[in-house]
């Protein structure tokens, strides 16, 4: 069973399918100070950290051939593969300290004090929230500003879908939606999206009247959540290497990571990104 719910080692990735978070695990998963969401590597590099190039290795063997791009998620890790099952069907044990199958390699790497993930698909907080129930010290990572990325890989690994909906996917945390719901008063979509819609971060910026902060309060929680959190911009990063590297080095320094090694991302982000755009 796992002894220490109010661990920090557990980071939420919260981002809509298709928007690159797994992305951003894979990086992370290139330091010593984390593991991948796979239970084979997870077991192995919680007795060999520092085997960095089975690191690499691992992740690269995520990425697809180009015939077989529309089978992504066969390739790729996920909470499936590394929690034995459904997160949101074993956060209800999780919270009243019941135990599930992975519970003693969770428990290995909490004590050999590793970072593992778990992904939390962008659409409502509520989804952070039930995560925090269990794991209350959990790091948030939110992924934001990520159409002109998402548009591309939605067509990519959804051949057989011709009008994709973002809406579907990002639920509330986009902007065609906020603008469907928004009033005449609400903010405006790009200051709302800096301040990890919160619109108690918002309201430091721009006069906003306490009805109108309430209003949107029933479709925006994120005021509730005091963790740690870390914005990352896709669109402005993930097509522009120099900008990705900056903004990656920043994350592991906000995690704590000592180990950032830019030609190990280099060599992960140019394989990842030519999958998705050509002049990469």
């Amino acid at each position: 069973m796992i002894s220490n719910f109010q661990t920090d080692n557990l980071i939420l990735v919260y981002f809509p399918p298709f928007a690159g978070g797994k992305f951003i695990m894979n990086c992370l998963s290139l330091s010593r100070r984390a593991v991948p969401q796979d239970t084979q590597s997870a077991r192995y590099l919680a007795d060999h950290p520092t085997d960095y190039h089975y690191r690499l290795r691992a992740i690269l063997n995520t990425l697809p051939p180009t015939d077989q791009f529309a089978q992504w998620r066969a390739w790729e890790f996920g909470d499936k593969e590394f929690y034995g099952g459904l997160v949101d069907n074993l956060l209800p044990c999780w919270k009243n300290n019941q135990p599930t199958a992975g519970d003693d390699l969770i428990q290995e790497l909490i004590e050999k004090n590793l970072s593992f993930f778990m992904t939390r698909h962008g659409g409502t907080a509520d989804l952070v929230h039930q995560a925090l129930e269990a794991w209350p010290n959990a790091k948030i990572i939110m992924l934001t500003n990520y159409n002109k990325f998402w548009n591309i890989a939605f067509n990519l690994k959804n051949k057989n879908q011709t009008t994709p909906n973002i809406i579907d996917h990002a639920g509330n945390d986009c902007e065609s939606k906020y603008n469907s719901i928004k009033g005449n008063e609400w903010p405006d979509w790009n200051l709302f999206e800096k301040c990890n819609y919160d619109i108690d971060k918002t309201a430091q910026y721009v006069t906003i009247q306490d009805n109108i902060q309430q209003e949107i309060k029933q479709y925006y929680k994120w005021h509730l959540i005091k963790n740690p959190i870390f914005c990352f911009d896709v669109d402005n990063t993930y097509f522009f290497k120099k900008e990705f590297f900056k903004k990656m080095k920043e994350l592991y320094i906000w995690l704590g990571y000592e180990d950032y090694n830019q030609d190990l991302v280099e060599e992960y982000y140019s394989k990842y990104m030519s999958l998705h755009v050509n002049t990469i």
